[in-house]
């Protein structure tokens, strides 16, 4: 029998008697608007993350979204919005909503912004998880650390306030781009790409590059002597 998303979500929400659902607040945790049992919780405010949270409020279940860094949209509201959007006739459904427009990256940030608060949907920045909980395959809770990104964005290497809070959620969606929930909740991954043996794929395996560009790190062109450009490291 097939199961419609409408279906499985009030399906999985009503089973348990309405969630054993709990928020610990660490010193330092910047709190999510309203710290209120969660039915779904959504980890990574990328473009994915933020539609699955808008689809998932449109059913009638309330929805958290955890985002380790300070803003949301992912790649696409951080300067690769028109590599993911690519042709716009292959996109339709809620991501043609999301992504359509032209805009510019502050843009999407907002828009993601205002698109969560209408469906009132709370977000927990600068979050995120160290350890997941599971009853046999399924996720019960997870804990999150509170490591604010630094200055350019980079994640910190020590968190600030370990184990901050918890989230206990009856449905967990990973939306980060490498399955950082996945991977802590046990869910075997691969590191780095395939041989072209192991699934007979042609194109797998390492390739050789499409393009190469000539292009002069220094600060001087062809003078080494004048130090690298701005944010480049001599590796």
């Amino acid at each position: 029998m097939l199961t419609t998303r409408r279906s499985y979500l009030q399906t999985a929400v009503a089973a348990g008697g309405g969630l054993a659902s709990a928020w610990i607040g660490g010193p330092h945790a910047r709190a999510a608007a309203g710290d209120e049992p969660v039915d779904v919780c959504v980890y990574g405010g990328t473009a994915s993350g933020v539609t699955a949270a808008v689809a998932a409020a449109r059913e009638g279940v309330r929805v958290v979204v955890v985002e380790p860094s300070r803003w949301l949209g992912g790649m696409t509201g951080g300067g690769l919005s028109h590599i993911d959007w690519g042709r716009s006739e292959s996109v339709g459904g809620m991501a043609r909503q999301m992504l359509g427009g032209g805009r510019d990256d502050p843009a999407y940030r907002r828009d993601f912004a205002a698109v969560l608060e209408k469906h009132r949907i709370s977000v927990l920045f600068e979050h995120r998880v160290s350890a997941v909980e599971r009853a046999s395959t399924t996720i019960q809770s997870i804990t999150l650390d509170h490591a604010a990104p630094g200055h350019l964005g980079c994640p910190a290497e020590t968190a600030a306030s370990p184990a901050a809070r918890r989230i206990a959620a009856r449905v967990f969606i990973d939306c980060s781009y490498e399955g950082d929930l996945m991977a802590r909740a046990g869910v075997t991954y691969a590191w780095g790409r395939e041989s072209r043996g192991e699934y007979g794929e042609s194109l797998a395996g390492s390739q050789p590059p499409l393009a190469v560009y000539d292009i002069d790190p220094y600060v001087v062109p062809g003078d080494a002597g004048s130090g690298l450009l701005p944010l480049l490291q001599d590796v």
